[in-house]
């Protein structure tokens, strides 16, 4: 019985499927020019962290990141900065333009790279671009200003490309490209260096015996820029201990319920740490230039992953590189396993199961992008309309609000205040906050931060049986009195 079911599955197997090279290109570009259309419909500032560029880009100031609490990242948005140079590269039109230009830029050239692992296999390299654009933060990252992930993703795909050339055929110019690559992405967020010293440390452990000098040069370079980062941000970040660090209050899980927690973010990181665990056995028994190459990226987006899990940060954004650094490994061994006829049909049907799950989190995401470009900005320009008019405006933080949470509602209500000063134009008009509701009256609108205060502690106050659920824009609830019905 169980020699039946084998041989069924064998022929199964044996199947060999094709596309052709213009219907890969038609997939491709239709997944292309639908991602550049998402990313610029509707354009509008989103409530959040647009506000580093309402005080940079948006009025024409060059944006770099500053440094502190633990953070060193100051190339995070600086590209943003060729907007300066043309007339109405202030505006989020500009900026999204912009980051459609990059995503288009970093489609073609994965793609492209996925055609030359997989020798033109176009079934296998248009299902790992599909992996990689149904990934749940990957259209997230596009479609919002303050990601730095879309210009890593680029920066990766740009670096692999060129190693991949150097290596096969030993140009300096390839190792000069990826090492620029390599030094830029380094300073776009901290836990970048660590996926270089896993790169060039893999190579060199396991197959320096297989590195031209050329090869082992340019891994001593990857190990020497990562160094120097480290001496650069230890030096600026940890000469004075900082007194908060970026994520408190930003994630409470710890221990295997972070783990699981990130997983369910991006569930095909379990198969991304299931397939590392498999290679890392079999590297040393079998080592293998090519093979390694991609092991290598393996192993950094493991690492990648492993950096949040100890910073204890947690978002689904935080670990899109780790998925696009596995995406080679994933292309290498679809193919290998079609060659073989192993497992081909059975693997790819399990890496776009992920990917069909990913998808919907993805379209959820997409949808409430645009939902928050619509309101997000209305809201802002209503609030700003009531000031103009008199009123006042008092964000509410209860005494019994949870104090975990005093970074978040902090960091809330500077955004507040840097939304209103921009449809202000610079002209600061501050919002009071308030732990008692004794100075609000029907004059005043209010704002209750939702993370770590219950909305029934808020409404259970004489105060606001008078006052009616305006509008909801991220976390904040704004409350106005129905004296303006």
């Amino acid at each position: 019985m169980l020699k039946n079911i084998l041989d069924s599955f064998k022929k199964f197997n044996s199947i060999n499927l094709q596309i052709n090279k213009t219907i890969a290109n038609w997939i491709v570009g239709i997944l292309i020019f639908s991602g550049i259309v998402i990313i610029i419909w509707n354009a509008n500032w989103t409530f959040g962290d647009d506000i580093q560029f309402m005080c940079t880009t948006a009025i024409r100031n060059p944006i770099f990141h500053a440094f502190g609490n633990g953070r060193f990242f100051p190339l995070g948005s600086a590209d943003y900065n060729i907007l300066l140079a043309i007339p109405f590269g202030h505006t989020i039109t500009a900026h999204l333009i912009w980051n459609s230009i990059l995503f288009l830029i970093c489609a073609i050239v994965i793609f492209n790279y996925l055609k030359k692992i997989t020798n033109n296999d176009y079934l296998v390299s248009v299902i790992c671009f599909v992996i990689m654009i149904c990934s749940a933060a990957f259209m997230r990252v596009n479609m919002l200003t303050f990601f730095p992930e879309n210009v890593i993703c680029l920066l990766f795909s740009v670096f692999i490309l060129c190693v991949w050339n150097g290596e096969s055929r030993q140009l300096t110019k390839y190792y000069i490209y990826a090492l620029i690559s390599a030094i830029y992405v380094t300073y776009v967020k901290e836990p970048v260096f660590g996926v270089f010293l896993i790169i060039a440390f893999t190579r060199l452990l396991f197959g320096f015996r297989y590195l031209s000098q050329k090869d082992k040069n340019f891994y001593y370079a990857l190990i020497t820029n990562s160094i120097i980062y480290l001496i650069v941000y230890f030096y600026l970040c940890f000469c004075t201990f900082p007194t908060q660090f970026y994520n408190e209050g930003r994630c409470f899980s710890r221990g295997m319920e972070l783990f699981f927690k990130q997983l369910d973010f991006e569930p095909i990181l379990i198969i991304v740490v299931i397939l590392s665990i498999m290679r890392l056995y079999y590297v040393n028994k079998e080592a293998n230039k090519n093979r390694l190459f991609f092991d290598s990226l393996l192993f950094a987006a493991v690492g990648y992953f492993f950096a949040f899990y100890i910073l204890n940060l947690c978002d689904d954004y935080y670990v899109l590189p780790c998925v696009f650094l596995s995406i080679p490994s994933f292309a290498y061994w679809l193919h290998y396993f079609r060659r073989q006829k192993m497992l081909f049909i059975g693997c790819s049907f399990f890496l776009l199961l992920f990917a069909y799950r990913d998808s919907h989190v993805s379209v959820k995401t997409v949808e409430n992008i645009l939902r928050a470009r619509r309101n997000d900005m209305t809201v802002v320009n209503y609030l700003c309309d009531r000031l103009r008019e008199g009123k006042k405006i008092v964000n509410v933080v209860l005494d019994n609000a949870d104090p975990r949470f005093s970074f978040v509602r902090d960091d809330n209500m500077n955004k507040w205040n840097f939304f209103i000063t921009f449809v202000f134009n610079g002209i600061k008009v501050p919002i009071k906050q308030v732990n008692k509701l004794d100075s609000v009256d029907e004059n005043t609108i209010v704002l209750f931060q939702t993370r770590g205060q219950s909305i029934e502690d808020l409404l259970s106050q004489a105060k606001m049986k008078n006052f009616f659920l305006h509008s909801q824009v991220a976390d904040t609830k704004i409350y106005v009195s129905r004296a303006t019905l």
